[in-house]
């Protein structure tokens, strides 16, 4: 026997089903929380413990007083949720605190804290939501505060602290937890079924294969393996691509299957795979296993050597298809989209050197800048950054064959098509929604 011709592969696969759901708009829980981790360099506070009387650094926004404190609140349920600039989710979700505040009127408290943020900035911000939306913030904001957030570490934002009523941290949760039958189980003196918020994360090392250390050596001698597991949210929510490697930590299904089935030779890769948008992928399943669509895995491959992203995605192909047993299909279907159209081309012509980088800057909330794209570029943007993506596919039929650029966008609402017809009409540009008909990835039994 010629032992040099014999390679021996370990192929681990893990394989669990959780129901967890992704709590997000988007379908996606990594963008629930932000990725930074905030260690505590006070006394860590947990729940059970009771809430110091504290003194906010600031005078707060939207409430009286100059030395306002956290024992100024007692006899009501203190709800404190932190959050950051950069947390879309949190900004986004303002409203709905507002309105739980309102119903809960004088049994609760919100109090809206954001350690890292001056007042300046969060007056700033509140301006500019309220002239794209007509939303006036009502609740207390503190900013500033690093010493109270020092005392509950966490993995993102948004982050709330449940204090009762005697001054007692009731429940540490995430903000997807916080909600009317929630405050209503809090006020009682139960959290039976709120999940509590993860504030230490699991340190892993990402250059060996994941659950394998400790089980028959550490994972030298490995040459292949791809696992998927049950979600484990104690590990940190991650998408990454790489040449030998693919990790979906923490990802619902469906957003697994549209990673697997993207595009790794799209012109406008930029070293991370192209994922298939929401509204180019139908689950035709029956009801028990669509639902499992949404549930929430852990996956991960990882090659001996260097792999174009095109081959680990047809593994990853391969592994849903053995383990779900689903068939998928490429057809055309004639569906709802987005046309962009040029009615004057020439408004577009400000060509600039094709060798000269795109540019695509978000300048602030309300104003974009695109410099020397080409059309299908603008449209990429649009399909795969949270502005225009939604359920209905944007097509191309501009005819414009050129580079566009000095296109400022300011006082846009990224979400509504109309207003972006209204921002783009000077350069000739606007969106209708016509049939068209567009690849589709069906997924079926």
């Amino acid at each position: 026997m010629n032992y040099n011709r014999i390679i021996t592969v370990i192929t681990i696969l893990v394989m669990a089903i959780t129901q967890v759901m992704a709590q997000d708009d988007a379908g996606v829980v990594y963008h629930e929380a932000e990725a930074e981790t905030v260690k505590s360099t006070l006394k860590e506070l947990k729940v059970g413990d009771t809430l110091p009387d504290y003194t906010f650094a600031h005078p707060l926004v939207n409430y009286p007083g100059e030395n306002v404190r956290t024992s100024d609140f007692r006899g009501k349920l203190l709800i404190l949720e932190f959050w950051s600039m950069g947390c879309v989710s949190c900004i986004a979700g303002f409203p709905k605190l507002q309105k739980l505040q309102e119903e809960f009127d004088d049994q609760i408290q919100l109090v809206l804290v954001n350690p890292w943020s001056d007042r300046k900035a969060v007056l700033d911000l509140l301006e500019r939501r309220r002239k794209l939306t007509g939303f006036e913030m009502k609740l207390p904001i503190a900013f500033g505060d690093t010493a109270l957030s020092d005392h509950f570490p966490r993995v993102g934002v948004p982050h709330v602290v449940w204090v009762n009523e005697h001054g007692v941290i009731a429940s540490i949760t995430s903000g997807s937890q916080l909600d009317a039958e929630n405050i209503k189980q809090v006020l009682a003196g139960t959290r039976k079924g709120i999940r509590q918020a993860v504030t230490h994360l699991t340190e892993r090392n990402y250059e060996k294969p994941l659950f394998v250390a400790g089980n028959g050596g550490d994972g030298s001698n490995i040459l292949w393996h791809s696992v998927l597991a049950k979600a484990d949210f104690r590990l940190q929510s991650t998408v990454s691509v790489r040449p030998n490697k693919i990790i979906l930590q923490n990802s619902p299904l469906a957003f697994i299957y549209r990673v697997a089935y993207g595009y790794p030779e799209h012109p406008f890769n930029y070293g991370l795979a192209v994922r298939l948008q929401p509204n180019r992928i139908v689950f035709e399943l029956p009801p028990a296993q669509l639902k499992l669509t949404d549930s929430v895995f852990v996956y991960e491959l990882s090659a001996p050597e260097k792999r174009s992203q095109g081959e680990l995605l047809k593994v990853l192909q391969q592994d849903l298809k053995q383990y779900f047993g689903w068939q998928t299909r490429w057809e055309k279907r004639r569906v709802e989209c987005l046309v962009l159209t040029a009615s004057d081309t020439a408004l577009l012509m400000r060509e600039k050197q094709r060798e000269n980088p795109p540019v695509w800057q978000n300048l602030n909330e309300l104003t974009v800048n695109i410099e020397n794209a080409s059309v299908p570029e603008f449209v990429f943007w649009l399909e795969n950054f949270p502005l225009l993506h939604g359920e209905m596919p944007i097509i191309d039929e501009t005819g414009y064959q050129g580079r566009i650029t000095g296109i400022r966008l300011e006082g846009i609402n990224r979400k509504d098509w109309k207003d972006w017809n209204r921002h783009l009409e000077p350069y000739g540009l606007q969106f209708d929604v016509k049939y068209r008909e567009v690849d589709m990835l069906v997924v079926s039994e």
